[in-house]
């Protein structure tokens, strides 16, 4: 780069900035914010990334694996996929993809005809292939109510052993607890055991719309990190299904033991009618 181009980039900062500090964005409220992140949600799932285009899960050994929705395939694909997609050859070194003649299998906007696959180990993150259009729906919330977002004071318990947290596979997994949150909702006080995830705290409850307006096995949330008097807001107008909701081919935790509340939480989001299990 010359200096008349660093001095061009420096001065196109300085003017874009001071656009900025003119036009400052709006505060949103507690319920905008709330909206905006439905809408956040909802275009996550109908991402072609997203749990709603799940629609398998196929553990690899090594050898050679053909892909296609027809009958003689190793890897069958739903109905409306191409009867022979392609072929996966898995080493112990590599993966490695060839599409079948003709089609237009792509990673990002470039072709992948012939390629080897990055695993979501790698840096980049994994190679996704796409092929042909996607579907999705919408998920349906309750009305946004102030009254579920609520104050909440952690209770830390600094020498707690690992929380074992059910699965939908029966076998537990081991995760970090952060401690109890206490809050009360309509003048009755409740606990919930939360997870230390890297700082944030992360909830798995079920209440009393569990299985019937709300998905059964349960619903996610989140909170940030408490302040310096250990308390934190619990906003349950957040609270979301797990992927499990979504497909049959996902593996999800279970509200752990006392993280069933007696009351029916008639906020956040809702059942999906084409709930797996």
């Amino acid at each position: 780069m010359t200096k008349l181009e660093v001095a061009l980039a420096v001065s196109i900062v300085l003017v874009t900035r001071s656009a900025l500090a003119a036009i400052e964005p709006p505060i949103l409220t507690p319920v905008e914010q709330t909206r905006a992140w439905q809408a956040k949600r909802n275009k996550s799932l109908s991402d072609s990334t997203g749990w709603l285009a799940l629609a398998g899960l196929f553990p690899l050994s090594h050898g050679q694996f053909s892909l296609g929705s027809g009958a003689d395939n190793d890897i069958r694909f739903p109905p409306g996929a191409p009867s022979h997609i392609g072929r996966l050859r898995l080493t112990p070194a590599a993966l490695h993809f060839e599409a079948a003649p003709d089609l237009d299998v792509r990673t990002g906007e470039a072709p992948a005809a012939d390629l080897q696959l990055r695993s979501d180990e790698a840096e980049q993150g994994p190679t996704r292939l796409r092929l042909g259009p996607w579907s999705w729906w919408v998920i349906e919330f309750f009305a946004i109510d102030s009254a579920w977002r609520v104050s909440a004071r952690l209770r830390l318990e600094p020498d707690a052993p690992p929380v074992a947290v059910p699965t939908v596979l029966g076998v537990p997994i081991m995760e970090t607890a952060a401690g109890v949150l206490e809050f009360e909702l309509a003048g009755r006080p409740y606990r919930l055991r939360a997870l230390d995830r890297n700082g944030d705290l992360f909830l798995i409850f079920a209440d009393l719309t569990s299985g019937t307006t709300t998905y059964g096995a349960g619903r996610f949330l989140w909170a940030e990190a408490p302040d310096e008097g250990g308390y934190t807001t619990l906003d349950f107008n957040r609270a979301y299904n797990p992927p499990c909701a979504f497909t049959p081919f996902a593996t999800c935790p279970l509200p752990p033991p006392g993280n069933r509340l007696d009351v029916a939480v008639r906020a956040g989001e809702k059942n999906w009618a084409g709930a797996p299990h």
